[in-house]
C-alpha cells in the first residue's frame, strides 16, 4: 500500500475495521463494553466481551442423543430412549421413553421389572429449568404394578401371593454438568 494515497489508506483501514467488527459473531447473552479511540485520521472501536459461563457455551450443551436423568429435558419435539438396570431386592431391568414438549416440560413412559416377581408400568411428566450451573426439576408419575411371590419363582414353596395396585410418585431432580461430556444427577421419588 505504499503507492496508495494516505487518505485512501485511512479509508480502507476504517472499512476493514468496520467489517471485522460487524462480521464477528457476538454471543447472544454476553455483556459488551465498547471503547472508542480516535486519532487524527483513524477511529478504532474496541469491543470487550464478557465470557459466558462454561455451561452456557455450545460445547457444554445438552447432547442431541443420550441422557434421560439430567433434569433438563431433551428439548421440544426431541425423544430419548433408555434401557438399564438397578438393584432393588433383586436385579431390576428398566426401559423408558421421554419426549420434550418445550419450555422445560417433558412427558415420559417407563417400565420396570424384576422378572416374574414385580412389574411396573408408568407414565408421567416433569418440568426442569437451569439455575446457574444446576438443572432443577420436579416430576410426577402414575404407575400400575403387579407382583407375585411364591410359586411364581420356586414351585416347591408353600408361600404363594400376588399383589397389584396403583402408585403416585411425585419427585424432584437436581443435576450439574461436571465435565464437557459428564453429568451428575440426584433424583428422589416419594
Amino acid at each position: 500500500m505504499s503507492g496508495v494515497q494516505p487518505s485512501l489508506r485511512t479509508g480502507i483501514a476504517a472499512l476493514v475495521a468496520g467489517l471485522v467488527v460487524s462480521l464477528s459473531p457476538l454471543p447472544a447473552r454476553a455483556a459488551e463494553e465498547t471503547t472508542e479511540k480516535a486519532t487524527e485520521k483513524t477511529t478504532v472501536i474496541l469491543v470487550d466481551r464478557t465470557p459466558k459461563q462454561p455451561w452456557e457455551t455450545p460445547a457444554w450443551a445438552y447432547p442431541e442423543r443420550g441422557l434421560t436423568f439430567f433434569p433438563e429435558g431433551p428439548g421440544k419435539g426431541e425423544d430419548r430412549w433408555a434401557v438399564g438396570g438397578l438393584w432393588q431386592i433383586a436385579p431390576m431391568f428398566t426401559a423408558s421413553y421421554m419426549r420434550g414438549l418445550g419450555t422445560g416440560f417433558s412427558v415420559d413412559a417407563r417400565l420396570q421389572t424384576i422378572i416374574r416377581l414385580y412389574n411396573q408400568l408408568g407414565v408421567g411428566g416433569q418440568w426442569a429449568t437451569m439455575v446457574g450451573p444446576f438443572s432443577l426439576g420436579v416430576m410426577a408419575h402414575v404407575n400400575g404394578f403387579f407382583g407375585a411371590l411364591g410359586k411364581a419363582v420356586v414351585a416347591t414353596t408353600s408361600f404363594n401371593t400376588t399383589g397389584w395396585g396403583i402408585l403416585l410418585d411425585p419427585g424432584a431432580k437436581a443435576g450439574i454438568q461436571v465435565a464437557k461430556d459428564s453429568w451428575l444427577t440426584l433424583q428422589y421419588e416419594a
